[in-house]
């Protein structure tokens, strides 16, 4: 029957259009960290206080932070603050290679 026909027929479509749900980060390494660097470090050092709280209590975190998402921000100060100690040398420079050395012509 044409209706059973047009269900499959749309079952199918609907299918293919779900076969990549990961948008491509699937096979990009560089992604794959940044969405493993966020989880990891998403709520680092949280006090269990809203942002709205430690605004209106004047809290030394908010001051920090000019009162703009002030745990957020604090959570990403250790998560780079960690990153930037000497045990973590190593991906540092895979993350960010320095600049290649110009040779000179003499």
């Amino acid at each position: 029957t044409t209706s059973s026909s047009s269900s499959r027929s749309n079952s199918k479509r609907r299918r293919k259009r779900r076969r990549n749900p990961t948008f491509g980060i699937k096979s990009d390494p560089l992604s794959q960290l940044a969405l493993l660097f966020s989880a990891l470090v998403h709520d680092v050092d949280h006090t269990g206080i809203t942002n709205r709280q430690l605004v209106l209590e004047m809290d030394d975190l908010a001051i920090l932070y000019n009162d703009q998402s002030v745990a957020e921000q604090r959570s990403l100060a250790v998560a780079f603050l960690t990153l930037k100690g000497g045990e973590y040398q190593e991906l540092r420079e895979v993350l960010f290679p320095p600049p290649p050395t110009s040779v000179g012509r003499g």
